[in-house]
């Protein structure tokens, strides 16, 4: 049997429109403690192992001048140089021009936040108020691990991951 812990957040820090650094504060004043660390483990995106954020705590045991670490996927064909603004007359203007007509596998890979793992040093949210640094790092996780539920569409999305991921059949 688990038992967890919870703290229920102020009302004004728990609405759909409240961003997460109210929250952290909330939370480093009620546990008073003297924490080096903040590790934020988005619900939203949950499809992690102990392993990933041990791997992340180990970043900053390795290097002592880290102030923060994100968790992010390769996109493969998801691309900046695929990408478009659409204006009011349906103009499309790339993002990426020099990109846009190079083959996928000519790119140079790009990146996303997955939303899985966010960990800064305590001094820099103090000081900043600010959960990404300009000193950060990438903790890159597969693809397979990038599920973030916004929308109905996404649960059920999710829910399919997740159970590939406890079958243990999502790449690792």
């Amino acid at each position: 049997e688990y038992v967890c812990k919870f703290y229920k957040r102020n009302f004004i820090n728990a609405q759909d429109t409240s961003p997460i650094e109210p929250v952290i504060f909330e939370v480093l004043e009620k546990l008073k403690g003297g924490y080096d660390l903040i590790i934020l483990l988005q619900p939203t995106a949950p499809i992690r192992e102990g392993s990933d954020i041990d791997n992340v705590i180990n970043m900053f045991i390795q290097d002592k001048t880290l102030e923060n670490v994100v968790s992010v996927v390769e996109l493969n064909d998801i691309h900046p140089a695929r990408m478009y603004e659409v204006d009011v007359s349906l103009s499309m203007n790339s993002l990426d021009l020099e990109g846009e007509k190079k083959r996928r596998q000519d790119l140079s890979p790009v990146f996303l936040r997955n939303g899985s793992i966010y960990a800064i040093t305590t001094k820099y949210f103090k000081e900043t108020s600010k959960l990404i640094s300009p000193n950060k790092k990438a903790y890159i996780m597969p693809e397979s691990k990038w599920v973030n539920i916004d929308t109905e569409r996404d649960l059920l999305m999710a829910k399919g991951l997740i159970k590939l991921w406890k079958e243990g059949k999502l790449d690792n």
